[in-house]
């Protein structure tokens, strides 16, 4: 089975205009969405992630959200601005290519353990 990428639908309203239309984002969940809500969940003093689905639900939501920009605030705060956040159909999904890299997840590239110059640069 190839890999896919998760992407979840999510629904907020805005806490400081709740008259306005609530907005739709469709966000791409990764592993730093998924660590980063597991780190909250302990900070709360949440149970096993196995043991509440729906928090970790909205816990990845928005993770993935303050990642990308759209939501600044705590979890808590997004408690309050979230509607709904629901998976998106895997059948939908976009096959992972192995072979391709993805340039948004350009990483900072830096040599580990070399201490001596580089013969080709002289640096």
């Amino acid at each position: 089975m190839p890999l896919t990428r998760t992407y979840f639908l999510v629904l907020l309203e805005d806490p400081e205009h709740p008259e306005a239309e609530p907005v739709e984002h469709r966000v791409e969940i990764r592993a730093v969405d998924q660590l980063t809500a597991e780190s909250e969940a302990k900070g709360m003093g949440l149970g096993a992630p196995q043991n509440m689905p729906i928090t970790v639900t909205y816990l990845w939501a928005w993770a993935a959200l303050r990642r990308t920009g759209v939501f600044e605030g705590r979890f808590r705060d997004f408690r309050n601005a979230v509607i709904a956040a629901e998976k998106e159909d895997p059948d939908e999904a976009e096959p992972v290519d192995p072979t391709r890299r993805d340039p948004s997840a350009e990483l900072p590239l830096r040599s580990v353990g070399t201490s001596q110059a580089n013969p080709l640069t002289g640096g």
